[in-house]
């Protein structure tokens, strides 16, 4: 309790006044450091040259009303990406853009079609076109199954296709919400054509900044995290050895009923279980983030010594070191557990128990300081496993220990055997007799259990030391070489092709079941001509509309249609084009997700983030008041506080992307308006409005 009291004094302290004036104090507290500072620059710099090329009266007059949608593109085009995620995601997203542009002129010209086939005494002109039903029908048909399908796509492979198909969601949206008042071909295409440029230059300046401004490479973020992997696992053993020590020394084990269970920890030992929790928490983390970009590292073109099978083979190594780490994470709990049972900590244990107590002390601390070693023998291979490989700085060879030999890591195993057939006497009266009466018996699972979760850290360890030394001793780390993979563009879909054109389940045809049986589709006979063979694969189409897939597109559809059909309306299209009714069609797009709709907390954090763009613009807008070169210095600086929560709180994503867009398109809008005039910016049909209007809609 004594050692509790100490550390509350001591957190309860006040903190100097001129603490956070210091900028170590402020970026540890916010979990920077030079190269997170970095980053979130290298983000906000993407919208911020965005704005700032519009002010060319050039590239102006190619975007004319729709420049201000390129920074929207600039931000959902990520360019903090890796190199090869980001070339691969752009790839699909220029392809996805000039897809929705050559759909968007088909549907125009259905549209236009339309319109002339029917009557035109029924149009009506709105000052914003002619509306005709008729036209405006086939809009919405054509909008809605575009949505539908490419949010579908979008669902398939989330990772590589989402911002993609968002891009082709928001190209669609656009274009077809006014496909009702296109009076011509021409028009159409003029619109089209400009609003295509438009995506391009969103894209042109992402990419350049992601090439070119601090790049990255996938293979560099995976052997970053490889090393930060090592050293939260020194800490996760740290932490666990400290928290042992702190129960072993400051707490006395003892006997009593388990009605009577109480469990009384200092304050000093609950500090470090909750390190240990929240490092092994961070090394699953870590670990998922390797996995994830694995697959990239493969497909990389890239200049190094170790290769994608290497770096594979690594990540396979430290999987198998996360499992009996994150079982040292379970201890704690086992311990919780066996005092409700009857084990009790107590500091003035009686007489009568002095001598089970003695012994069971005696033995946790011989556990505790065999712990200790290994620990050290744990710390040491990590170093000399990283140093080898050159993953990380570079350690002092001081450091690198015996652990490089086949020979003394064996001998480090048979040490930990001898730990677990010395823990498996702790509960025995004598070598040969079994001790009935002593609650000490409960405490062999315990110990076998942490014995053998740091035999197979070891064991691990000494795995990962041995592949190091050996990509030593083979030529593998002497020098750098030209790494490229052996499929330059390796697209995944040929599972899915083979899944769904499967001649097994659109046939009669015997198959095998999980059990060895055979099983035949009672459903339909075995085709007997090619007629009957090719129709058999129709049944795909069934299973798409009824699958997951289809019904997130669909749910995506039918919420964007849900506020587009006013577009479609004669009574109310002209109120959707003048109040911008397309951007809470283009937020529904953004914002919408598998889980959309199942978590208060995520539809609370997309309003503050609202929230918060809004209050950054109007202090970006009206600190310099509105002057063009104080305004994009301070949307740079808005754009890194915003950026903050992309890099460092990815559990927030869609709100930190919504948030950025808001800002962004705030912005863009009100400069692009003073850059081409009112008469101009007017032009599209969208009234203009000042700042303090315009931020609210």
């Amino acid at each position: 309790m004594a050692g509790a009291k100490k550390r509350s004094e001591y957190s309860g302290s006040k903190p100097s006044s001129q603490s956070w004036l210091n900028p170590k104090k402020w970026m540890s507290g916010l979990d920077l450091d030079l190269w997170s500072l970095l980053m979130l620059a290298k983000g906000a710099l993407t919208p911020v040259l965005v704005i700032s090329i519009h002010q060319s009266t050039a590239v102006a007059n190619i975007t004319v009303t729709t420049g201000y949608l390129a920074t929207l593109i600039s931000v959902s085009a990520q360019c903090l990406l890796p190199r090869a995620k980001y070339l691969k995601i752009l790839f699909f997203a220029l392809l996805a853009s000039c897809m929705a542009a050559a759909l968007c002129c088909l549907a125009c010209y259905t549209a236009i079609k339309a319109r002339r086939s029917h009557s035109t005494v029924d149009g009506v002109d709105t000052g914003l076109g002619k509306y005709d039903s008729t036209a405006s029908a086939v809009s919405g048909i054509w909008l809605f199954v575009m949505i539908w399908v490419a949010n579908g796509i979008r669902a398939w492979r989330h990772s590589e296709l989402q911002d993609p198909m968002v891009a082709f969601s928001i190209f669609v949206v656009v274009t077809l919400t006014r496909g009702g008042a296109f009076q011509t071909t021409s028009d159409a295409l003029e619109f089209i054509n400009r609003l295509l440029k438009t995506f391009l230059i969103g894209y042109s300046v992402a990419t350049a900044v992601s090439l070119f401004v601090l790049p990255m490479t996938c293979r560099q973020i995976v052997l970053d995290d490889m090393h930060t992997f090592t050293k939260k696992a020194q800490d996760v053993s740290a932490h666990f050895c400290a928290y042992l020590q702190n129960i072993t020394e400051k707490a006395v084990l003892s006997l009593g009923e388990p009605s009577d269970a109480i469990i009384r920890v200092n304050g000093d030992a609950e500090a470090h279980r909750t390190d240990l929790v929240a490092s092994v928490k961070k090394l699953h983390i870590l670990l998922d983030n390797i996995q994830g970009n694995m697959p990239y590292v493969m497909d990389e073109v890239a200049f190094g010594k170790l290769n994608g099978n290497d770096i594979q083979h690594v990540a396979r190594l430290l999987r198998h070191l996360l499992r009996p780490l994150s079982g040292l994470s379970e201890f704690p709990q086992l311990v919780d557990e066996l005092g409700q049972q009857g084990l009790i900590w107590e500091t003035n244990p009686g007489h009568e128990k002095a001598a089970v107590l003695d012994h069971t002390k005696r033995a946790m601390s011989s556990i505790n300081a065999n712990l200790s070693t290994v620990h050290g023998l744990l710390t040491d291979g990590l170093r000399f496993s990283m140093s080898q490989l050159e993953i990380g700085e570079c350690i002092d060879p001081s450091h690198q220990t015996s652990i490089s030999q086949q020979d003394s890591g064996l001998n480090l195993l048979d040490e930990i055997r001898r730990h677990l057939e010395q823990s498996r006497r702790f509960g025995w009266k004598d070598e040969n007799e079994i001790t009935d009466i002593s609650y000490n018996d409960k405490q062999h699972p315990a110990a076998l259990y942490l014995l053998s979760m740091y035999a197979m850290a070891l064991e691990a360890t000494l795995a990962l030391a041995s592949f190091a030394h050996s990509k030593t001793k083979d030529g593998t780390m002497a020098r750098c070489r030209l790494i490229y993979p052996k499929h330059l563009f390796s697209f995944r879909f040929s599972r899915f092709i083979t899944e769904a054109s499967d001649p097994k389940t659109s046939s009669r045809k015997a198959r095998k079941a999980h059990d060895g049986s055979m099983v035949i589709n009672a459903e339909h006979m075995e085709p007997d001509n090619a007629w009957q063979r090719i129709s058999g694969h129709f049944r795909i189409i069934p299973r798409l509309l009824g699958s997951d897939l289809s019904v997130f597109g669909l749910r995506v559809a039918v919420a964007s249609f849900s506020v587009a059909i006013v577009a479609y309306l004669e009574d109310t299209y002209e109120f959707f084009i003048r109040q911008r009714g397309v951007w809470a069609m283009i937020v529904i797009v953004i914002g919408m997700g598998a889980t959309s709709g199942q978590s208060a907390s995520g539809f609370v954090a997309r309003i503050i983030a609202t929230i918060v763009s809004l209050a950054l613009s109007f202090a970006a807008w009206y600190i310099v008041v509105g002057h063009t070169l104080g305004v994009i210095v301070l949307l740079f600086i808005a754009n890194i506080i915003e950026y903050y929560f992309y890099v460092k709180k990815p559990q927030y994503f869609k709100p930190s992307v919504i948030a950025l867009v808001t800002l962004n398109v705030i912005i863009g809008y009100e400069l692009q308006v003073k850059k081409l005039g009112m008469e101009r910016a007017e032009s599209g049909g969208q009234p203009y409005y000042p700042i303090y209007l315009f931020g609210p809609y």
